[in-house]
């Protein structure tokens, strides 16, 4: 049918509302429902080759970089597009979201300390933006994750998609966590000041920040002092 095509976009665009609907909706039975999904495996055979590729270019292009980027490119943000409207499935995104925090989490563990690590953990973040759309909807379900990689699945989907509920999450994650952790978690912060805010909530977020500062302690790395210092910055401005 010539509609068809229509139809297929349509139903691949409206596809993560409905998951969103559901989620807030029905907490306890998709909590239920996530914790099942946690032992699926995918056939990665299955998968389309774009996905895969979309996943594969984000991943080089962030190794490849000059600069570590510490929010999404726009090429990420229109392969997560294109993901998110495809028919890849919102349970196949998610297992491979889990993939990429247990990726992370080795690649952390097995290699040591330098710039071949941290390009590699680049890549791999670069991937969890990339599905940063369909990540958002489950951050509540790894903020409080013991792993690290889980947690870092939230930062990038906050990257992509803010929160200012979790601005107070965003500031532990900067004050606590590892370098790299804590560099992204920064980022994340940067996009939290583009939501929309009410005067009083922007007030909060200025104070977490302001709190950041006085508290940070970046022992001489460049890298957090310099996103940092574009975040005061922003700050100020709002």
């Amino acid at each position: 049918m010539a509609n068809e095509p229509i139809v297929d976009l349509f139903v691949g665009l409206a596809w993560p509302l409905v998951v969103s609907s559901a989620i807030i909706m029905f907490r306890a039975p998709t909590r239920d429902l996530i914790g099942r999904l946690q032992t699926l495996k995918v056939d990665k055979g299955k998968l389309s080759v774009e996905f895969q590729k979309a996943l594969a270019m984000s991943e080089a292009e962030a190794r490849n970089a000059e600069k570590m980027p510490d929010k999404p490119t726009t090429a990420e943000l229109e392969r997560g597009e294109r993901i998110a409207a495809s028919n890849v499935g919102w349970d196949n995104i998610r297992v491979i979201a889990l993939e990429l925090a247990a990726e992370y989490d080795r690649i952390r563990a097995t290699m040591p300390s330098g710039s071949d690590r941290t390009r590699a953990m680049t890549g791999v973040i670069a991937k969890m933006r990339t599905l940063g759309a369909v990540i958002f909807l489950y951050r509540y379900d790894f903020i409080d994750a013991a792993s690290p990689g889980r947690r870092l699945l939230v930062i990038a989907s906050l990257q992509v998609t803010p929160d200012l509920d979790l601005s107070k999450w965003l500031r532990e994650r900067i004050l606590e966590e590892r370098p790299f952790i804590g560099f992204h978690a920064i980022g994340a912060l940067q996009r939290t000041l583009t939501a929309p805010a009410a005067p009083h909530e922007r007030g909060e977020l200025k104070a977490i920040i302001s709190e950041i500062d006085q508290k940070k302690d970046f022992k001489g790395d460049p890298g957090r002092e310099s996103a940092f210092k574009i975040l005061l910055e922003k700050a100020s401005k709002i």
